[in-house]
């Protein structure tokens, strides 16, 4: 019966990946395309945090900034190639999570949210003040464009990567979550103390929901620094943080789908509104505070419970014909 529910997932993802032949090599559809494919790994991150284990972040862009800025410093300062500087951006972000994790463990609410946005501020005044190795405002240029082995990747290239590194890690989410991880992690963000009680190690598995949302940033960043091919810091402010939160929350927070598709529609959606210029955050914000009102689960929760009304309208029509 689980097998199932590939199908529309394989489909999506064939779909994807035809998308530069539907679309005619359009340039600027695979740069929207490649900036999805960051955010939705970026908002993945956090849903295990926030969304399975109910701890509420608000710093997510300090470890991207991490991510961003080691890839593209051992690119440009040490000639690395460009998988080894994805990797050791990752790790350091894990290593970093892992930190701050520990230093975090007691808390909880809007203390843990007030400790993030003082990290992510951290990190971006570091990116700033520390001139001689990021370049500070004028920012860490010269990023050489990614490279397998000594091919140059084009942005069609870097799209299909991308594409295949967003799918890697959505199947490693999708055996976290069915995982004794995942149920462990749901257990803490339903009811922490019964699940202390029941011998859950809350602490324990804190820290590896925080290395994970960590890690994925990482992996956003270094992605997103050779991308971009420069820095800067205003990029890895606290809206970039908000940002990613709305993704999480407009999706449905908990759900597997629910940040690609918040991922999806937040990217598209600025796109739209990119000639309000200051006025995005605002409508952004607005629609925030509208889905939480009226759709607390997001927007898969509101599908799911169409489906179920669906489902139960069927069932009864079937029981009266039954009957009758």
């Amino acid at each position: 019966m689980k097998d199932k529910k590939w199908p529309l997932p394989v489909f999506i993802v064939l779909l994807l990946f035809l998308l530069p032949s539907i679309t005619g090599h359009n340039y600027y559809v695979l740069h929207v395309a490649n900036i999805c494919c960051i955010f939705t790994i970026l908002a993945m991150g956090l849903n295990m945090l926030q969304g399975y284990t109910g701890l509420v972040s608000i710093g997510q862009a300090g470890f991207y900034a991490i991510g961003a800025y080691i890839s593209g410093l051992l690119a440009v300062k040490l000639g690395l190639p460009f998988l080894i500087c994805l990797f050791i951006g990752a790790l350091v972000a894990s290593i970093v999570g892992l930190a701050l994790g520990l230093t975090t463990v007691r808390l909880y609410g809007g203390y843990l949210a007030l400790v993030t946005v003082g990290f992510g501020r951290i990190i971006q005044l570091i990116a700033i003040n520390w001139v001689e190795m990021t370049g500070g405002g004028e920012g860490l240029l010269g990023i050489p464009p990614a490279k397998l082995g000594t091919v140059v990747l084009t942005p069609e290239q870097f799209y299909y990567f991308a594409l295949l590194v967003t799918v890697i890690l959505f199947v490693i989410t999708v055996n976290l979550v069915n995982s004794k991880i995942g149920r462990a992690l749901i257990a803490i963000r339903e009811q922490r103390i019964a699940a202390n009680m029941m011998g859950i190690d809350v602490a324990g598995y804190r820290l590896i929901a925080f290395v994970i949302a960590a890690c994925y940033s990482g992996i956003a960043g270094g992605l997103y620094a050779f991308f971009a091919g420069s820095l800067f810091p205003d990029y890895f402010s606290l809206p970039q943080s908000i940002i990613i939160l709305i993704m999480v929350i407009l999706g449905g927070a908990g759900t597997l789908y629910g940040p690609i598709i918040g991922a999806v529609l937040v990217t598209i959606g600025f796109e739209f509104l990119r000639p309000l210029q200051s006025y995005q955050m605002i409508i952004y914000g607005f629609g925030v505070v509208l889905v939480v009102m009226f759709m607390p689960y997001g927007i898969v929760g509101v599908a799911r419970h169409l489906l179920q009304i669906m489902q139960g309208d069927r069932k009864g029509s079937e029981t009266g014909v039954a009957r009758g």
